[in-house]
């Protein structure tokens, strides 16, 4: 479920005007633009039972603000991958899911993997670190020892990337698929666990 709420940031008083207008003067009449997504499960309820919410919004001068609240993860693992994926240009597919969409699982394994997703999702377009430049070199969030995440962070980005967000689409990954405690393997770190951003 995505909802979309649009608010102009105008100055309300002279006031404000006067004090902002050297530094803010070219943002007068900037759109925010706040989209909220319910994220969903990915993979069927007997591999991964997380859920969560997302929260994109734009600000001023090429800046964006992404919340992720995600539970049902793997406790304490060693990351949980975050990504804003889709496809310039390209339709809005939406996200795969196993109940949903179980077309997506091409090779028949019973799982969704992070390259049977993309062509509903699209590429990777940003990180969601929580360090440093959102281009993937940066740490990643850790679940808590109750599997919750607890995302938030406001980022400079491109202008491009703000003229997506509408479109993009929240995906968390990593899921304990052997039962170990732990992300060990490339396709355990990598699975897609939550979803959010649906079809036009």
């Amino acid at each position: 479920m995505r909802n979309v709420t649009r608010t102009l940031a105008l100055a309300s008083t002279a006031l404000v005007l006067a004090a902002a207008a050297p530094a803010l003067a070219h943002d007068r009449g900037f759109e925010s633009v706040r989209v909220d997504h319910e994220l969903i499960a990915v993979q069927k309820a007997s591999v991964s039972q997380a859920s969560g919410e997302a929260r994109i919004r734009t600000l001023p001068n090429d800046m964006m603000h992404v919340r992720v609240r995600v539970e049902g993860l793997t406790p304490g693992s060693v990351l949980h991958m975050q990504h804003l994926h889709g496809s310039p240009g390209a339709p809005d597919l939406g996200c795969p899911s196993m109940k949903t969409t179980p077309m997506a699982d091409a090779n028949e394994d019973g799982l969704i993997s992070v390259g049977e997703g993309v062509p509903w999702y699209g590429p990777v377009q940003v990180h969601l670190n929580t360090t440093g430049a959102t281009d993937g070199s940066g740490d990643y969030a850790v679940a808590d020892s109750r599997g919750r995440i607890r995302y938030e962070r406001t980022f400079r980005t491109t202008a491009a990337n703000v003229e997506m967000a509408e479109r993009f689409q929240v995906v968390v990954h990593g899921i304990d698929l052997d039962k170990d405690g732990m992300l060990g393997s490339l396709l355990e770190v990598s699975i897609p666990a939550v979803c959010g951003g649906v079809a036009d």
